[in-house]
């Protein structure tokens, strides 16, 4: 594909598997399972004007959930593993590509890869309609940033009844 910038991209491929599995019966119990993989081969390169090109996403990501809405005595739960790979940022005044060979003054390093769990767990109050709930983002605090120019972000809970009427 040429641009009006003189960028060509040849073989350029993405690809992306989704699948769920749930078990149970409508009034008993029901666990799924559900899970995500994509990614693309595609490599940063040098457009006509000699700038690092990126997609500014990452190569390689997916998750797995695992899951149970009606577990005995009224417990729900949930837990979620997202993996991401490393990737390349240049996007205006966000650049991170020195796992490239990008150089110059405000030049970052690239997006890190990583693994990170949440998990929501909960539990349905009998004869009330309410759901307690704790939601945990990521459970074991991993140090990690979704995009070059902003923190890292640590674990978050949040603590929240829901009421169904």
């Amino acid at each position: 594909m040429l641009t009006d910038r003189g960028l060509v991209l040849i073989g350029f491929m993405t690809y992306t598997v989704a699948f769920t599995v749930a078990a149970g019966t409508a009034v008993a119990h029901q666990g799924t399972i559900a899970g995500t993989v994509s990614g693309d081969n595609f490599e940063p390169l040098l457009n006509v004007a000699e700038q690092l090109v990126a997609l500014n996403e990452p190569d390689h990501n997916g998750a797995v959930t695992l899951g149970c809405l009606g577990c005995e005595h009224g417990v729900l739960s949930e837990a979620r593993a997202r993996f991401t790979s490393s990737f390349p940022v240049n996007s205006a005044d966000f650049i991170g590509t020195l796992c490239i060979g990008g150089t110059g003054d405000l030049v970052e390093d690239c997006v890190e890869a990583a693994t990170i769990v949440n998990l929501t767990p909960g539990y349905r109050i009998p004869n009330t309609g309410a759901i307690a709930q704790l939601a945990v983002s990521n459970l074991f605090d991993t140090d990690y940033r979704n995009l070059v120019g902003v923190p890292t972000i640590g674990r978050l809970a949040l603590l929240q009844l829901k009421y169904e009427f």
